[in-house]
């Protein structure tokens, strides 16, 4: 894989591909630290915090649940209470839904000028060859959230890849 580095995320548990027992490795590819700086710039600290995270992962065993991708990752996250299949459009209604409907007017505005569609280009630019499928996970997976969350899981058409992406609110 040309362009691609193992990744450890600061702040986040380490997915080793070397223990034997991982069957995922977290990567780094310009597309994926790009689409991690944009969510940087979205978030926001008030009396709720909105935070956002992007982890793309390689998929060592094709097999692997959406509970075990979690699992993972956030080993004491919490368990995924339903899965659902959407397109693309239903994820990003979801994802809007969460940040447009919990701030005030001025950072609504603020958040539509930032947002705009760089975020979902920059995620369809990680997968260049198409998205298989998406699957979005329950409201609380793997935090609470506080006010609403997402929590998706974009799979690579003809890539052993997927990207995690977390939506959260917090106090």
């Amino acid at each position: 894989m040309t362009g691609v580095r193992v990744s450890t995320v600061i702040g986040q548990p380490s997915v080793d591909a070397k223990n034997e027992q991982m069957k995922i490795r977290e990567i780094e590819t310009w597309q994926s630290i790009e689409l991690t700086n944009h969510l940087q710039t979205l978030e926001i600290k008030s009396n709720v915090e909105l935070s956002f995270e992007a982890h793309l992962l390689e998929l060592l065993d094709m097999t692997l649940t959406a509970q075990e991708i979690i699992q993972t990752l956030h080993p004491n996250g919490n368990k995924i209470d339903y899965a659902e299949e959407v397109d693309f459009i239903e994820l990003q209604e979801n994802i809007e839904r969460v940040v447009l409907d919990y701030y005030h007017t001025e950072l609504r505005n603020q958040l539509r000028k930032i947002s705009s569609n760089q975020m979902w280009q920059l995620i369809e630019a990680i997968f260049p060859s198409g998205i298989q499928k998406i699957v979005q996970l329950g409201s609380h997976v793997p935090y609470v959230n506080i006010l609403g969350g997402v929590t998706a899981l974009i799979f690579s058409l003809g890539q052993p890849q997927c990207l995690l992406l977390i939506v959260n609110t917090s106090d």
